[in-house]
């Protein structure tokens, strides 16, 4: 049977105001009494002064940056569900929770003229102040501790980890962390104090002050009142509190319970592509919940430093760690005591807290339910994926129970005092223990907050204001743009500018029109995401078209907003330079306004420069406008749509082509998609996706069998009918997999294409299998091949990658189906024959010798393997439509060259733009038609940088060939044949890592050579030589260059000259993404021999003969091609139309699946094929986009008139679909449709003109819902108001046999929820524990106490002891102590069998729980 107690006095009271009367006090003594009366005030002030040394004058990046800047604004929008302006149409994503407290605020400051930056600190000091008041006056309600250790366990929480952690990043997050005491406050004696419906209003009133920004974070502040509640004694009252609390909590939370209905019936799903499971609960063990360092984003840092400091330091710094562990030891202590008033609340508590944090947490010791939790937690359980929201739960008893510690010390410190005739011995000791107890909590409160006072609370890259550019910015859109929106480019995960970083774009809080950005987490629907990717993809690689500039107009954006103040590097974003060229490279798109100053393209210091040069000087702000913009509202006959296989990304290459321009467009598997015409592309290939990149966020393309490497609820953005869109990885010949490759989407850097296990076999030595640098298992990383029939070669061929900087093994291990052999290979990446074992494989694996990160490990790359009698091929397949197809549209996966054109028209080249192709030489494409049709076949084509194309342009130009010792760029206007290409402004770039750069001229004649000119142009980011050794056949001269570049010898006659830069000056850069300084290579701008090189004509004509151009394939039929460019497009590496050897080719294909290959040449790589099916011409005319009026346009509600229709006609609203929205035509409801797989588009039958009326159905029920919130919170404030009535202050005694019930129920409850707690916690470790120090304590009850807080003690100092030692290596030991250390606490309380049945135990005294 249990006894529950309830408030037992266990200290003095809650003032130390001395007595009246008596001799006059000492001056000491009355400072003690005027410091007791005012120390809760002093310490509010401590509060405020802290927050003001934070970072003082900067606005930080928290919670929401228009609610700083802007907030009346703010709150006016939040009173809508649809919202327009941003993100091309979107619901607001529990924008309604800042209503209250936080809104109301931070528009008080706003209206009393005070700066934002010092509302924002008053703000975070508000939230310090109320959670350590609500601490103090709990203690005093629960008779904890004195009221000095009340104040110690107030400032403990108001400076948990959570609140230092969050406050500067996320302050909304910590509002549940400071009212949850307050939640406790009205309910603790309330019997006493008044009735129970006024206790549960005042209740449920700070309930409300949470507000309803996260609804699982308001909930933590439920679970530890619902607890209390249930272990009241039994009764009438008790009854009456819960029915009462329940109601109150009800009418609390109505005003943001329904608008969250409504979120979630018409908002955007997007919690499968955020954090996930595997993130958040990571850092769960037991040992960070109970020293609070369970927010998983506390432990992210970037190449500048850690994201939250204080955070951070909590997580690795010694002094916060030792502070922490203390005082949630402190806690534990303090629970094994039988002193501890409500101590079976508090243990129980505690243990529901932890075992909320630590839900779905794997580890070798974990919960009995940890990895069916793990996986919910990814599916229906996300919303509580973020776990760390619980910590209210576990941090609030942590510290009630550091003020019973403290306070027992205390207590006993005075009695020894009092007792002035006591000896001294044992109780001499004891006083001295107690003072060190009182020490060590006082030194371990400071460690565990010295982040806080060291001014780390703030974020890094906060801002003094939003730079008036912007505001300027967003003036001239709102002036500029009738209709249409403005992108902002490049995109970035998160607003990282040089002047600060804002949690949200300036202009969510400055825009007054449309406004789109693709940053972490779109809350759009995911073909809106996949446009805005389509278009980041085409400005990461710096190319521009017509067709880019239709795409951008079709989708509704008028203007573009390049952000050249970005922190590039931060945001890890495209540079501004590739996206300048892009823009620059689309007919349509023109340069129309820039605001604020230039900057960029400075030195850093001498001898270092940022980004290799390519950070060139420019307005903060460009803004470009698009031509031929979709008006906010347009028609087009249904009989013009387009159904599309691919994609919304698939428009881009079709407008390339010109074949949908102004035509609708509907994704295959639309309900109403038309039969035809329909066009097939292979613009989505099956991918992993790692959603916390915008850049190199995708995989290499997949099998259909490919394992997944990242832990993600969804592999990709879903779109409805996926299957009718994605192509699909085939191989065939053989298919090579890999221990894993630089390709793969779950590491920390952007995923290579170049890299992946493909690499090894296509054919490309520039390509090769790098395995991933980020690999931690321990084991040899290996590449192998499984061919579709076993083959009986004796050996294989082999080239070599290389890593710069790492050496090459020595030996590999070849592993086939009959045995295994270990060879030397030699160190060059040229080709070399290693031995196969004997016999017939189907497999040939080749491994290192050394472990994945062992030190000093060798790095293993593959750039080609060939096996004799394999021949291998990649081939995507595209979807297989049921319907006749107009076209086919196949394009290749080609990277970036290396060089990119600046604002001046010079080329800025650099190793750090090079990316390699995903498809170097083969284009290879599996499609599918369901009947016979005769196709036309196009084909383009751009230069394939390398030695071939340069001899070709040396040709043209009559210049020397010329080969180079390193070319880390191989783009002409960066390779070694840059330096005699007659132009400055190009370069050849030498690597870093060539010690000895070299040129070698070869001419087709011999000449009398005696001089030579060194052209460095001024600005060029390379080291510069001052000498060069010169070899002509005989023994090499050095000669030292002049001032200006000129070094003369005797006279030589040759045809070949080989020529080293020596004596260069050192020189650096810094790259933006890592921070990491590379050495710079020589760098030559023209190499003159004899007098100035040729200079070629940009327009010079160069004709490639009929076989010289890529090589097409469809099935068996072979077509050769030739081209006509010039030298300007092939430098460039502009697309250029391939001329087929027999005119345009014609081919008829019959029903059933075909292949078509394009195999690249030496001087050209296949860029794109298209199939036109003969005899539609109609299917790819331009079509007719009307422009609709549109007399009423609000945020919800629209009329748009439309003109009178002879057939089915498409309106289209270029903003994202929502089932929200709702159209109709003289009342009737018009069926909606998905146009270019996001825009709203609505079927309008044939008809006379008429107004369409656009109304977004949940918007009237949002505000009504906020209405009836508010109606329930005024309901709430009256029944907390009204008088208690009298006679109802004391709940009757219980009979005793319903006593007894009560007793034996409560027995059950504490017992189980024991038992369940612990067995989520800790699984079988901790039920064992459990068991064994239960039975302990019934063995030893007087003892029990200390032993139970001795185990405790014990084992969380060691558990802190390894954490400080070796975080790395001792996370299962950690686990296993905290565990125990917990279980000795819950095993306290768990009620014990009676005395009678414990044997030698007859006659004694019962055990009770929670004594």
């Amino acid at each position: 049977m249990a006894t529950m107690v309830t408030g037992t006095p266990a200290g003095p009271s809650s003032t130390d105001a001395a007595s009246s009367g008596g001799p006059r006090e000492p001056v000491t003594g009355r400072f003690r009494a005027l410091l007791g009366r005012w120390r809760l005030a002093l310490v509010c002030a401590g509060f405020l002064v802290l927050a003001m040394l934070q970072a003082p004058g900067k606005i930080l990046g928290d919670t929401k940056s228009d609610l700083v800047v802007d907030p009346l604004a703010f709150l006016g929008r939040a009173l809508t569900l649809w919202e327009p302006e941003g993100a091309a149409g979107q619901i607001q994503n529990q924008a309604y929770g800042y209503l209250f407290p936080m809104g109301p605020f931070f528009a008080l400051g706003q209206l009393a003229g005070v700066p934002a930056w010092i509302v924002q600190r008053l703000w975070f000091a508000a939230l310090m102040s109320v959670a350590f008041l609500g601490v103090v006056l709990l203690a005093r309600r629960l008779r904890i501790g004195t009221p000095a250790t009340a104040v110690l366990a107030g400032i403990a929480y108001a400076l948990s980890p959570r609140m230092v952690t969050e406050i500067g990043a996320i302050s909304i997050e910590t509002i549940p962390l400071a009212l949850a005491p307050w939640v406790l406050v009205p309910l603790v004696g309330a019997a006493d104090r008044g009735s129970a419906r006024r206790a549960a209003a005042l209740s449920g009133l700070a309930v409300f002050c949470v507000g309803g920004v996260n609804a699982v974070a308001t909930a933590a502040v439920l679970p530890l009142a619902v607890l209390y509640l249930l272990t009241r004694p039994a009764g009438p009252f008790k009854r009456r509190l819960i029915a009462w609390w329940v109601v109150a909590v009800g009418l609390a939370t109505a005003w943001w319970a329904g608008p969250l209905v409504l979120l979630g019936r018409f908002g955007s799903s997007f919690l499968y592509y955020i954090e996930t499971a595997a993130a958040t609960t990571f850092p769960t063990d037991v040992l960070s919940v109970l020293r609070g360092t369970s927010h998983w984003l506390a432990a992210l840092a970037s190449p500048s430093g850690p994201n939250w400091p204080a955070g951070w330091a909590l997580v690795h710094e010694v002094v916060p760690i030792v502070g922490t562990v203390l005082l949630a030891t402190a806690g534990l202590a303090a629970m094994c005591r039988r002193d501890l008033p409500e101590r079976t609340w508090l243990v129980l508590g505690l243990l529901a807290g932890v075992g909320l944090v630590s839900l779905g947490h794997l580890a070798e010791v974990q919960g009995v339910l940890a990895e069916r939790l793990h996986d919910w937690l990814d599916g229906p359980l996300a919303p509580l994926r973020n776990v760390h929201k619980w910590d209210p739960v576990v941090r609030l008893p942590l510290v009630l129970g550091l003020a019973h510690l403290g306070g027992v010390a205390v207590r006993h410190v005075r009695r020894v005092r009092e007792d002035a005739g006591a000896r001294h011995g044992r109780r001499g000791g004891a006083t001295l223990a107690s003072r060190a107890v009182l020490l060590a909590l006082a030194l371990a409160l400071v460690a565990s907050v010295s982040p806080a006072l060291a001014g780390r609370l703030a974020p890094p890259a906060g801002f003094s204001d939003v730079p008036g550019y912007w505001q300027q910015t967003a003036d001239f859109l709102a002036a500029e743009q009738p209709s249409g929106r403005a992108l902002l480019v490049p995109g970035s995960s998160f607003p990282e500018y040089e002047w600060g970083t804002p949690i949200d774009e300036p202009m969510q809080a400055l825009a007054e029109s449309p406004w789109d950005v693709r940053n972490a987490i779109p809350l759009t629907p995911e073909g809106h995401i996949r446009m805005l990717d389509a278009i980041e993809a085409r400005l990461e690689v710096g190319e521009g078209s017509a067709g880019l500039t239709r795409y951008l107009a079709r989708a509704g954006i008028s203007h573009l907003v390049l952000r050249n103040d970005l922190d590039t590097g931060e945001a890890v974003a495209t540079r501004a330079v590739l996206v300048r060229q892009a823009l620059r490279d689309s007919p349509g798109i023109g340069l129309v306004a820039t605001f604020g100053p230039v900057s960029g393209g400075d030195d850093l210091r001498d001898g270092s420069v940022a980004d290799a040069g390519l950070d060139e000087p420019a307005p903060a702000v460009e803004v470009y406008a698009v031509a031929d913009t979709a008006p906010s509202a347009w028609t087009a006959p249904l009989s013009s749509a387009v159904t599309v296989h691919g994609g919304p990304e698939a428009l881009l290459s079709l407008e390339d082509r010109g074949m949908i321009t102004d035509r609708p467009t509907l994704m295959a598997g639309t309900p109403g998609a038309p039969i035809e015409p329909a066009m097939v592309t292979d613009a989505l290939i099956r991918r992993e996706r790692n959603y916390g990149r915008l850049i190199g966020a995708t995989s290499g393309g997949l099998t259909e069998q490919d394992a997944l490497r990242l832990d993600n609820p969804a592999r990709d953005y879903v779109l409805p009918a996926l299957g009718a869109a994605e192509s699909v990885i085939e191989y065939l010949g053989g298919t090579p997999t890999a221990s894993s490759s630089a390709s793969d989407a779950d590491g920390f850097a952007a995923a290579r294409l170049d890299t992946q296990p493909w690499s090894a076999v296509d054919a490309d030595p520039m390509t090769a299998w790098r395995p991933a640098p980020w690999d931690e298992s321990g084991e040899p990383p290996w590449w192998r091949l499984t061919t579709e029939r076993p083959v009986a070669a004796r050996e294989i061929i082999v080239s070599l990658g290389q890593e710069p900087g790492v050496a090459r093994p020595e030996e590999l291990r070849i592993t086939t189906d009959t045995g295994e052999l270990v060879v030397r290979v030699a160190d060059t990446g040229e080709e070399q024959a290693l031995p196969l074992p004997e016999g017939y494989t189907s497999t040939v694996t080749i491994s290192s010798l050394v472990p994945a990160g062992a030190p000093g490990a060798p790095a293993l790359s593959i750039a080609e393997v060939r096996v004799p009698g394999v021949n291998m091929h990649r081939s995507a397949v595209t979807p297989s439509p049921a319907s006749p197809v107009s076209v086919f549209a196949f394009d290749a996966l080609r990277g970036r060259s290396g060089c990119v054109t600046g604002a001046e028209g010079d080329p800025r080249c650099a190793p750090g733009l090079v990316s390699g192709s995903e498809e170097a030489i083969w284009l290879d494409r599996g499609f599918s038609t369901s009947q016979w049709f005769d196709y036309e076949v196009f084909a383009t084509a751009v230069a394939r940088p390398g030695r071939a194309l340069d001899a070709v342009l040396a040709e043209a130009r009559g210049s020397a060939r010329v080969e180079a010792s390193s070319e880390p760029v191989t783009d002409p206007r960066g390779s070694g044949a840059a330096a005699v290409d007659g132009n400055p402004a190009t370069a050849w770039m030498a690597g870093g890592d060539d010690f000895r750069p070299t040129l070698e001229l070869t001419w087709d004649e011999p000449r009398a050579v005696d001089s030579l000119r060194v052209v460095t142009a001024p600005g060029l980011a390379a080291a510069t030589p001052t000498a060069v050794s010169i070899d002509a056949g005989g023994l090499p001269r050095t000669v030292r260059l002049a001032e200006d570049g000129i070094a003369q010898f005797a006279p030589v006659v040759t045809d070949r000259l080989s020529v080293t830069f020596l004596l260069p000056g050192d020189a650096e850069s810094v790259d933006p993404y890592t921070r990491w300084e590379q050495r710079l290579g020589v760098g030559v701008s023209e190499l003159e021999v004899g007098g100035p090189n040729p200079v070629a004509d940009p327009d010079t004509e160069v004709f490639f003969e009929c076989g010289e151009g890529p090589e097409v394939r469809v099935d068996g039929t072979v077509m050769l091609t030739a081209a006509r460019t010039t030298v300007g497009r092939l430098e460039a590496q502009r697309p250029l139309a391939l001329e087929f050897c027999d005119t345009a080719p014609t081919i008829r294909l019959p029903a059933g699946e075909h292949r078509l290959l394009g195999r690249s040449s030496a001087t050209m790589s296949i860029d794109s094929t298209t199939l036109l099916r003969v005899g539609s011409p109609g299917d790819t005319d331009r079509g007719v986009r009307t422009a609709a009026e549109t007399p009423r346009w609000n945020a919800e509600h629209r009329t748009v008139q439309v003109e009178d229709r002879s057939e089915d006609t498409l309106l289209v609203i270029p903003e994202n679909t929502n089932p929200g929205w709702t159209a109709r035509l003289d009342g009737q409801v018009l069926a909606p449709v998905a146009v270019d797989g996001w825009q709203q588009g609505y079927i309008l039958p044939p008809g006379a003109a008429g107004t369409v009326q656009l109304d977004f159905a949940p918007g009237p029920y949002y505000r009504a819902a906020l209405a009836v919130g508010a109606g329930a919170v005024l309901l709430l404030v009256l029944v907390a108001a009204l008088p208690a009535r009298p006679g109802r202050n004391r709940p009757p005694r219980s009979p005793g046999r319903a006593a007894a019930l009560s007793a034996v129920l409560m027995t059950a409850f504490v017992t189980g929820a024991a038992l369940l707690g612990t067995a989520l916690v800790g699984g079988l470790v901790g039920m064992a524990a459990l068991a064994g120090l239960w039975v302990l304590r019934q063995l030893l009850p007087r003892t029990a106490p200390a032993l139970l807080g001795s185990v405790a003690v014990l084992a969380l100092v060691v558990a802190g002891g390894l954490l400080l030692a070796d975080a790395d290596g001792t996370e299962t030991q950690r686990q296993v102590l905290a565990v125990v250390a917990l279980s000795a606490v819950v095993a306290g309380v768990v009620p014990g069998l009676p005395a009678r049945w414990l044997p030698g135990r007859r006659g004694a005294p019962a055990v009770v729980a929670g004594r």
